[in-house]
C-alpha cells in the first residue's frame, strides 16, 4: 500500500499480549462488562478488538431487544443508579462529548451511532490513562511536528488546539509533506460533514469522529474533534476553508478514490488488507451511510451516493478529471448525471434493471430518465408499473392514455389496478408502523397511550408519597416538621395574590383551619391534604374552586421547614423535586385528559376504554397539535412503544378514510391524500413517524397523484367523445360489410347507414385500404407495447450526435 493508502487508511497499535486485570477487570474489557446473565465478575476479552466488539453487541441488543432509542435510556441501563452511579453525569459525560441530546431518539441498529456513543463510555469507564498506549507507526510518523508546525487555525483546531507559529518560525522551518496532507485531508473531511449532513451537529461528529480515526488519530482525538466540529455552525466558514481547494476538492477526491480500491469487498477484505481492525472499518462504512439519509445502504450505493453529492456542490475542474474508467473524457455534468442514473437503478425494480441491463450507462444520463426511473420505483413499492405518460409525468399523454382504454383492453386492466394497490399501499405502512399492536378496535386503540399516561400518573404519585414518608421519617415523632406558621402565612397569601380566598371549598377549609389551629401537622394530615387538594383541583365541576384547591396544594409542596430540623431539608427538597416535575407532565394536554379518569376501578379491570378516547387523536394526535405536546406525549408513552404504534395505527386508517377509502373500497383521491400529506400534516408528519415511513407516505401520494385520471387544473381529458366516435365508426364499418354481402348499392346503404357510402367506397378500395388498416392495427398495437412497456418513458441518448 502507498504512503497516502497508508496515511488514510490508517493503523491501530497492537494489543500489550499480556493482559493485566486491574482490580479483576481485564484491561480488555473496555466497558467493564460483566459475563452475559451474571451480576458478578467480568468478561476476560483477549484484545481490545473482542472487548470494543462486547460493547458494540451490547448498545445493538440495547436498541433491538429492550427498545432503547434515547442516550438516557442507554446509560440508564448501562449504568443504573440502584448500582451506586452518578447516572446523570454519566448521561451529561457522554451527551457532552457526542453532541446528543439525553433524550434525543436515537437508532441502536446503526454502528456508527454506537460507535460514537461507545468512545465516551469507554472513557467513563476506563478513564484515558488506561486507554491510551503507544501510538500506531502511523501517528509515529505524522506526529513528530510540534505546535512549530501547524501552520493555519484549521490545522491548529483539528490537531489538538496548537499555537500559530511565528513568521521566524515559519521561515526557518520547512514544511512536512506528510502534515501537509494530512491537514489537506482534514480539510476535505470538513467538506464532507458539510457537504454530506449540512452542518447537524450530532450527524457532523459521527462523520468527524469516524473521519478523524480513519486519519489516525486516537481515539480521544477523534472524540475531541468531533466536539469541536458538533459545536461549529458550519465547519468550513468557521475556519474560513470554503475556497481552499482542499476544502473544495482535491483532497476529498483523493479520499474517495482511495476508499474507492475497497469500498465494494467488505469490511474483512478491508480490515486484511489495510491492517485496520475491522470495528473501525464497518464504522467508517457506516459513517458514509449518514450523510445520505439511509441508514446503511449497500457500500456502492453509499459511494455512488456520496460521489454525487461532491459533483453537485464542487464540480470536477480540468486539473482534477474523474477517476472513474468508465467516465474518462465526459465533463463534470455528464459524470454527475451518469451517477445519478446509477444511485436510480440499485433502487429500481427487478423488471425495469432487466430491461436496461444491456443499456451503456451513457445512454440514459439525461436528467429526463432520472425522473422516469425514480417514479418507477415510486410506482413499484406499490406494486404499480406506471404508463409512459404516468412515468414522464406528461399530462397530454396521460389524456391520450385514458382516453384509449375502451380500445386497450391492457390499458383498461393498468389503470383498473390503481385503487387495489393503492389501499395494499395503506395497509401496508400500517403494518409497518405497528407490528407490535394486533387490536383493531380504534376506542381500544385511543385508549392505550391514555391508559399508560394514567399509569404514570399513579406511578409518580406514589413515588412522592414515598419521598415525604423517607423524609418524616428521618425527621422522627409524631408530627411532622413542618413550619405551621409559615404554612398558613403562605397559604393566605397565595390565595389573596390570585383572588381565590372565597373559593376555598368549605369542607376543605374547615379541615386546614382544625390543623393550623392545633399548630401541628403529622405524616397522615400533611398526606391527606396534598392528596385532596390535588383532586380538588384536577376534578372539580368550578374552574375557580379548583384553582383555589391548586394554590393551597403548591403551598403545601412548597412545605416550609422547622428550624430544628434544617437538616431533613434535603429530603423535602427531593420529594419537591418528584412533585415539580409531575406539574411539568401536567401542563401537557394529553396527560391531563388521561389523569381526568372517572372509570371504577373495577371498570378499569374490566377493560373498559378511558373516557377520553372517543375523539382523543382529533384532540392531541393531529395535524394541528402542537408539535411541542406531540414531543412530550411520546416521551412520556416512549417512541416506537406499543402505546405510540397504535396512533400511528390509527393515524394511518385515518389518512386512508380521508382518502376516499372505506373498508377497504373505493377511489382514492389524489387531492384529498395529497393535501392531508403535503399541507395538513406537514409538520407533524415527522413528529409522528420516522423518515422512512415519511417517505412512504409521500411516495403514496405521488403515485396516487400520477396515476389519477383528474389533475385540478391540469385534469386529464376524460371525455367520452372521442371513443363514442370510434365505436360509431366501427359498428358503421360492420354494417356496411353486411350490406355489400347481401348485394346492395351503394344509394341504399347510404339510406341504412349513414356515411355508409363512405365506408362502401373505401372498402371498394382494394388491397389498398387492406394495407392502411393493417398499418393502422399495426401502429396501434405498438403504441400500447410503448405506453405499456416495462421500461416506460426512458428516452435513449443517441450519443454520436452530441
Amino acid at each position: 500500500m502507498d504512503d497516502f493508502g497508508q496515511f488514510l487508511m490508517g493503523g491501530q497499535a497492537k494489543p500489550n499480549p499480556q493482559a493485566n486485570p486491574v482490580g479483576g477487570v481485564n484491561q480488555y474489557n473496555v466497558g467493564n462488562l460483566r459475563p452475559v446473565g451474571s451480576s458478578t465478575g467480568f468478561q476476560q476479552p483477549s484484545s481490545y478488538e473482542e472487548g470494543i466488539k462486547a460493547m458494540d453487541d451490547n448498545l445493538r441488543i440495547y436498541g433491538t431487544k429492550h427498545g432503547i432509542n434515547t442516550l438516557r435510556g442507554v446509560i440508564s441501563r448501562y449504568a443504573p443508579p440502584q448500582d451506586k452511579n452518578d447516572t446523570e453525569g454519566y448521561i451529561n459525560f457522554v451527551a457532552q462529548r457526542t453532541g446528543l441530546k439525553p433524550d434525543q431518539e436515537i437508532d441502536l441498529s446503526n454502528p456508527a451511532v454506537r460507535h460514537v456513543i461507545s468512545g465516551p463510555m469507554i472513557l467513563m469507564e476506563k478513564g484515558g490513562k488506561n486507554i491510551f498506549g503507544a501510538k500506531s507507526a502511523v501517528a509515529q510518523t505524522t506526529a513528530q511536528p510540534t505546535a512549530k508546525e501547524a501552520t493555519d487555525d484549521f490545522a491548529s483546531f483539528l490537531m489538538g488546539g496548537k499555537a500559530e507559529p511565528t513568521k521566524e518560525e515559519k521561515k526557518s522551518t520547512p514544511k512536512i509533506p506528510r502534515l501537509e496532507e494530512r491537514k489537506n485531508l482534514l480539510k476535505g473531511l470538513a467538506s464532507v460533514a458539510d457537504i454530506a449532513i449540512s452542518s447537524v451537529p450530532a450527524a457532523a461528529s459521527q462523520v468527524v469522529y469516524a473521519g478523524g480515526r480513519a486519519f489516525g488519530q486516537t481515539p480521544e482525538e477523534a472524540t475531541a474533534t468531533a466536539q469541536k466540529v458538533a459545536n461549529a455552525p458550519s465547519i468550513g466558514k468557521t475556519f474560513g476553508i470554503t475556497e481552499d481547494p482542499a476544502y473544495k476538492q482535491e483532497a476529498t477526491r483523493r479520499i474517495m478514490d482511495k476508499i474507492g480500491q475497497y469500498i465494494g469487498e467488505g469490511a474483512d477484505a478491508i480490515s486484511q488488507k489495510t491492517g485496520i481492525p475491522k470495528q473501525d472499518v464497518e464504522n467508517m462504512l457506516g459513517t458514509l451511510g449518514v450523510g445520505v439519509g439511509a441508514k446503511l445502504p449497500s457500500p456502492k450505493t453509499t459511494a455512488l451516493k456520496l460521489q454525487e453529492q461532491f459533483d453537485n456542490r464542487f464540480p470536477k475542474t480540468a486539473q482534477a478529471p474523474s477517476a472513474k474508467p468508465t467516465m474518462s473524457g465526459v465533463g463534470a455534468a455528464e459524470a454527475n448525471l451518469q451517477n445519478r442514473v446509477q444511485v436510480a437503478l440499485t433502487e429500481a425494480p427487478d423488471y425495469l434493471k432487466e430491461s436496461l441491463k444491456n443499456t451503456p450507462i451513457e445512454k440514459l444520463a439525461t436528467e429526463e430518465n432520472i425522473k422516469v426511473i425514480e417514479n418507477h420505483n415510486k410506482f413499484a413499492k406499490y406494486g404499480l408499473v406506471p404508463t409512459e405518460g404516468q412515468a414522464l409525468e406528461n399530462t397530454s399523454l396521460m389524456s391520450n392514455e385514458f382516453n384509449a382504454r375502451k380500445t386497450d383492453p391492457n390499458l383498461q386492466a393498468r389503470f383498473e389496478e390503481r385503487d387495489p394497490k393503492l389501499i395494499q399501499g395503506f395497509n401496508t405502512i400500517k403494518e409497518k408502523v405497528s407490528p407490535d399492536v394486533f387490536d383493531n378496535d380504534p376506542i381500544r386503540l385511543a385508549s392505550m397511550p391514555l391508559d399508560k399516561l394514567k399509569n404514570d400518573y399513579i406511578n409518580d404519585q406514589a413515588n412522592i408519597r414515598a419521598l415525604y414518608e423517607k423524609a418524616n421519617r428521618a425527621a422522627g415523632g409524631s408530627q411532622a416538621p413542618i413550619d405551621i406558621g409559615a404554612l398558613r402565612e403562605n397559604i393566605i397569601n397565595g390565595l389573596k395574590e390570585k383572588q381565590r380566598t372565597r373559593y376555598v371549598p368549605a369542607r376543605l377549609q374547615a379541615d386546614l383551619d382544625e390543623v393550623l389551629a392545633q399548630g401541628f401537622m403529622t405524616p397522615e394530615q400533611y398526606e391527606n391534604f396534598r392528596t385532596d387538594t390535588a383532586t380538588i383541583a384536577r376534578t372539580s365541576k368550578d374552574p375557580l374552586e379548583a384553582q383555589a384547591a391548586s394554590i393551597i396544594r403548591e403551598k403545601l409542596e412548597q412545605v416550609p421547614i422547622k428550624d430544628e430540623f434544617a437538616q431533613y431539608k434535603p429530603l423535602y427538597d427531593e420529594a419537591r423535586k418528584a412533585v415539580a416535575a409531575l406539574k411539568a407532565k401536567e401542563k401537557n394536554p394529553a396527560y391531563k385528559a388521561a389523569i381526568s379518569d372517572t372509570r371504577t376501578p373495577d371498570e378499569i379491570e374490566a377493560g373498559i376504554p378511558h373516557p377520553a378516547a372517543n375523539n382523543f387523536v382529533a384532540k392531541h394526535y393531529a395535524s394541528n397539535t402542537p408539535q411541542v405536546n406531540i414531543e412530550r406525549m411520546l416521551d412520556l408513552i416512549g417512541r416506537n412503544s406499543p402505546e405510540h404504534q397504535a396512533l400511528n395505527k390509527l393515524k394511518i386508517d385515518e389518512f386512508k378514510v380521508n382518502s376516499g377509502i372505506r373498508n377497504d373500497k373505493g377511489t382514492v383521491s389524489q387531492a384529498n391524500l395529497n393535501k392531508i400529506i403535503y399541507e395538513q400534516n406537514k409538520s407533524n408528519l415527522p413528529v409522528m413517524f420516522d423518515n422512512m415511513t415519511v417517505k412512504d407516505l409521500q411516495d403514496l401520494a405521488d403515485v396516487a397523484n400520477l396515476s389519477e385520471p383528474r389533475k385540478g387544473v391540469h385534469s386529464v381529458n376524460v371525455s367520452n367523445t372521442e371513443i363514442l366516435r370510434q365505436e360509431n365508426a366501427a359498428r358503421a364499418a360492420k354494417e356496411t360489410a353486411e350490406n355489400i354481402a347481401a348485394g346492395l348499392t351503394e344509394t341504399a346503404i347510404n339510406m341504412k347507414v349513414p356515411f355508409g357510402g363512405t365506408i362502401l367506397r373505401s372498402t371498394l378500395g382494394g388491397m389498398k385500404a387492406e394495407r392502411q388498416a393493417k398499418a393502422a392495427a399495426k401502429a396501434a398495437q405498438e403504441e400500447s407495447e410503448k405506453r405499456l412497456s416495462p421500461k416506460a418513458g426512458i428516452k435513449l441518448k443517441d450519443i454520436g450526435k452530441e
